[in-house]
């Protein structure tokens, strides 16, 4: 409730709801092979009877991917899974940690047999502590299964671990090698076809596990793949925002019909750190495309970059470094060359921060009506 006492929320609906009513309806519920994108509502609820048996049992989400989710999905029910799915900046509302916060009711009513295996969790949660946010939470639970997932934050980060996150066929942190994360459905716009961005590369530790929804992208032979994340900063890899910044106060002590648009959209490009900052990129992971085999860089003759401030620069290996010296959003695209000049291309913004507590320390797309 913002502000506290007022009566207002941030949201009132959620997608997947099975809630008391007085007791939760449906058993051996299949939600499958959805995409669920850009909403600043609950992913939903699943809950247990209050009081009394649990006769409701078995929720299942399977090969579905969620993307720019404001906030978490909770509750719990015996039997509840979670396989297969790819949450991509998702929980990203105010003081939230996790995609899944699952389990009991309390420690005398656990819920059991729950399961969240086979996921990717990349770049989730609000940032208000990088460390142990960005993947599930399960308490109040018991005969649970919780193993095989990708786990990764924020590309600044280095697609940093995460403490506390301990699965013995887990991933723990790297680049998942999106085809390009900044482009989830693709040109095309439609979810599940073949060019979603958020398709690994074949070389992707996602691609290489079995993992998530999304199968991996088709190599063509005679078709480079371009890649690049960025390898280290000069302002030192981490979160460059303020922590626990997802939300504009002002904004949020608007009533809602005073509200317009978001404080801070889920797609708000990463900052990289004041002015001047130098990036070192990589693009290790792009692939030639010599044959339909093929899972390296090598056969790629020239990596050109648009470093997005008017500077182009031409590398005959998979790396460059460049300083940005003014402060705004810039689009850096990498294209890649073989020796039949044949081309495949890549592009992400990223923000240049100017000094600390200036206007442009801030995520530009902020609209604040009536902030008194």
């Amino acid at each position: 409730v913002h502000p506290t006492g007022s009566g207002w929320y941030d949201f009132g609906v959620g997608f997947i709801h099975s809630t008391t009513t007085p007791t939760p309806t449906g058993t051996n519920v299949w939600f499958i092979r959805n995409w669920i994108h850009d909403s600043h509502n609950s992913l939903g609820q699943v809950s247990a009877a209050t009081s009394g048996p649990d006769h409701y049992h078995g929720f299942h989400f399977r090969s579905n991917v969620f993307v720019g989710v404001a906030t978490s999905f909770g509750g719990g029910r015996h039997g509840l899974t979670f396989e297969d799915n790819l949450f991509y900046r998702v929980g990203f509302d105010k003081l939230r940690a996790h995609a899944l916060g699952i389990g009991g009711r309390s420690a005398d009513r656990p819920s059991s047999n729950l399961v969240v295996r086979g996921n990717i969790f990349v770049d989730v949660g609000s940032h208000r502590t990088l460390a142990n946010e960005g993947y599930y939470s399960v308490v109040h639970a018991v005969d649970v299964v919780t193993n095989g997932n990708f786990v990764a934050g924020p590309e600044t980060t280095g697609w940093g671990s995460k403490r506390w996150f301990n699965e013995p066929d887990g991933i723990n942190g790297g680049d998942p090698v999106f085809w390009n994360a900044d482009d989830p459905l693709g040109p095309d716009g439609l979810p599940f076809t073949d060019d979603d961005g958020l398709r690994p590369l074949p070389n992707s530790p996602i691609a290489l596990a079995g993992l998530g929804p999304l199968p991996p992208v088709h190599v063509t032979p005679g078709q480079p793949l371009a890649h690049f994340t960025i390898d280290d900063l000069s302002s030192g890899l981490g979160w460059h925002d303020v922590v626990g910044t997802d939300f504009n106060q002002a904004y949020a002590m608007l009533a809602p019909f005073e509200r317009h648009g978001l404080p801070r959209p889920w797609d708000t490009p990463e900052a990289l750190g004041a002015a001047p900052v130098t990036v070192v990129f990589s693009a290790g992971n792009s692939i030639s495309a010599v044959s339909a085999d093929t899972r390296s860089w090598e056969g790629i003759t020239r990596f050109i970059w648009s470093m997005g401030d008017g500077v182009t620069v031409t590398t005959l290996q998979p790396r460059v470094e460049h300083t940005y010296h003014v402060p705004g959003t810039v689009t850096v695209q990498l294209t890649v060359s073989d020796g039949e000049e044949r081309t495949g291309a890549m592009q992400k913004r990223y923000r240049v921060l100017g000094a600390p507590g200036s206007v442009l320390d801030r995520p530009r797309s902020l609209r604040v009506l009536n902030p008194s």
